[in-house]
């Protein structure tokens, strides 16, 4: 069990980490949005829909589903300000059955978040930059710069935590000032300069013409799923609410602007550079791009004489774009997630986990708990504890033997897209629901508060509680509906996917294979939700009393892990009638039940 350190390590030279502001917040939004698909999207996206025109459309309606999806998890990151993410949320949205919903999306969490497709992406654009040839390189050697970056970034998180911090801004900085420089070399001159040529902007002449191939449903569905996934990363600060600085109301203005931010100046940047890119590029061009359209686009800004030796550089800036998504995505992945996942359930994480570390050993979702949950002594925050060893072992663990058993097929990148989209269309599992949770979260809200028995102030939020950025029911309604729609959209598209890729060849890989490889594991996070809640011989809820109160992000299940004899002692637990009954209360128990207790409690002693 993670534990704050003792008198024995009190000489211990301790690296505190410095809290979280809203630049840090931006820029973990911008880190993870922007890797390497901005880079090799477009060209995918306009031969699937074979209009300029369409495909820009395309990029537009990513930047409107990310915002709606921003204010729908701002709602719940200003609700719930701790850390945790969507486990937090779904954890208190649905509550019931007990146990189900947090440990299923608790297992689908570990087994495909992972740092997979960004370290492959530095591992090809770093082979690419040391060849002028651009050879592909061999499967084994990508593996192994993939995997070798992963500990790396891991391992400065683990031991240098505040350079790990200002890494993520200076990364995102990077990757904002390149994309802009582009942007507007684009603009003044690319644009300006071909204007007076005689063959004029080349990408004006066939904007608005059709591709040689017919567009149907199926490329159309495919083309806005490669938009969608390269616009995911929106909800990265929310993983980290408890480890910004101040109060919990300051907690949530910085969340809010930090995000705000952060998914503004993505979604404006992926606008502009699609539209520059192809008013630059002909059809032709852009259709032959091999490993990066970017390369094409800088032979338009800048001019061909004596940029194509320099243009090579851009593979090396392409990988420190995939590096700074490595930078954020770990760090929130470690911090924010795995730490809390493995050692809780059913359950917020604190603003200062001191407070109810003592009841960690009690919170046990998956084996190896003691250890993941374990932290250092570097890198410690208000909450006494250090960098989650543990959380960043099993992160970089997963990661790596994902990255090694990731398909290669020649040249074809259709086995390292499938396996890096696994966790997208998983996570638009948990889109649909925490959609239809936004209409129940007032009255979730209402339900756990009880703010009668806080004699010291410990209730964060004014009772009764309003949504903050939704407060308009039509509004709530559309984003909403939109939000579920589009989740939708996702889970459903692959199934009516192509058949060949976008060169022409078949799928090695039927993309009906995501559903048989996601939908089992949240089952099975589902049924193990249910095995704890059947056999654990003591499971309690830890809530207020008449005379302690205990905070709002302390409230969670105290289970104890069954050993193997009491999985089959039903005797020593009463008997089966007496152990279903025990499961029957334990099912339709939680913090609401117990807040209703509480309030009717707080008002006989009131009479």
């Amino acid at each position: 069990m993670a534990q704050p350190l003792n008198n024995a390590q009190a000489n211990i030279h301790i690296i505190k980490q410095r809290p979280l502001k809203s630049i840090d917040i931006a820029c973990l939004v911008i880190n993870k949005m922007i890797g390497t698909g901005i880079f090799v999207t477009p060209p995918l996206v306009l031969s699937l829909v074979s209009t300029k025109w369409v495909a820009w459309l395309v990029w537009v309606l990513g930047s409107i589903y990310s915002f709606c999806s921003i204010y729908i998890y701002l709602e719940y990151g200003l609700a719930w300000p701790f850390n945790g993410g969507e486990f937090t949320y779904v954890s208190k949205i649905f509550p019931r059955p007990t146990l189900v919903f947090a440990c299923s999306y608790a297992w689908f969490f570990v087994c495909f978040s992972t740092s997979t497709g960004n370290a492959i992406n530095f591992a090809r654009f770093v082979c690419f930059s040391g060849s002028t040839n651009n050879p592909y390189p061999s499967e084994w050697k990508l593996k192994f710069i993939a995997c070798g970056i992963v500990v790396a970034v891991g391992t400065i998180h683990y031991r240098l935590v505040n350079l790990g911090i200002w890494a993520n801004i200076g990364l995102a900085t990077y990757k904002v000032l390149l994309l802009s420089i582009l942007i507007l070399s684009g603009m003044l001159g690319g644009l300006i300069r071909e204007s007076r040529e005689e063959s004029g902007i080349l990408g004006t002449h066939d904007f608005g013409r059709k591709g040689e191939k017919s567009v149907t449903a199926s490329t159309f569905v495919t083309a806005v799923l490669l938009v969608l996934y390269s616009y995911s990363g929106w909800e990265n600060g929310n993983y980290v609410t408890a480890e910004i600085d101040g109060d919990d109301n300051q907690k949530r203005r910085t969340l809010k602007k930090g995000v705000l931010w952060g998914v503004s100046i993505v979604s404006a940047i992926y606008i502009l550079f699609n539209l520059m890119l192809f008013l630059l590029l002909s059809y032709k061009e852009l259709k032959e791009a091999t490993t990066t359209v970017a390369y094409e686009y800088i032979l338009h800004a800048f001019g061909r004489g004596g940029i194509k030796a320099a243009a090579s550089v851009l593979y090396v800036c392409i990988a420190l774009s995939a590096l700074g998504n490595l930078v954020g995505v770990i760090f929130t992945n470690g911090r924010g997630k795995y730490q809390r996942f493995l050692s809780v359930a059913l359950r917020s994480v604190p603003d200062k986990m001191s407070e109810v570390k003592r009841d960690i050993a009690s919170h046990r979702l998956i084996p190896g708990w003691r250890f993941f949950e374990a932290s250092s002594h570097y890198g410690r925050n208000r909450d006494g504890l250090g960098t989650p060893t543990g959380g960043l072992i099993l992160h970089t663990l997963v990661s790596c033997i994902v990255i090694a058993s990731t398909p290669m097929f020649d040249r074809s990148l259709e086995g390292f897209t499938f396996v890096t989209t696994l966790f997208q269309y998983g996570h638009a599992v948990l889109g649909v629901v925490l959609g239809v949770g936004i209409f129940r979260l007032k009255k979730r809200m209402e339900q756990y508060q009880t703010k009668d028995l806080d004699l010291l102030g410990e209730c964060y939020f004014q009772v009764p509680w309003e949504y903050q950025l939704l407060r308009r029911r039509w509004k709530r309604f559309c984003v909403g509906i939109f939000f579920i729609v589009m989740h939708l959209f996702i889970l459903v598209a692959p199934i009516h996917s192509p058949r060949r890729t976008t060169d022409g060849s078949l799928r090695r890989i039927p993309t009906t294979n995501f559903l048989a490889a996601v939908l089992p594991v949240y089952a099975f996070g589902a049924l193990w939700g249910i095995f704890l809640v059947i056999f654990s011989p003591r499971m309690e809820f830890h809530t207020s009393t008449l005379d302690t109160f205990v905070k709002y992000s302390a409230r969670r299940w105290e289970i104890d892990w069954p050993s193997i004899r009491q999985i089959f002692n039903w005797e020593g637990r009463g008997g089966f009638n007496a152990v279903l009954e025990q499961v029957k209360q334990r099912f339709h128990g939680g913090e609401a039940q117990e807040a209703e207790s509480l309030r009717s409690q707080a008002e006989v002693e009131m009479h």
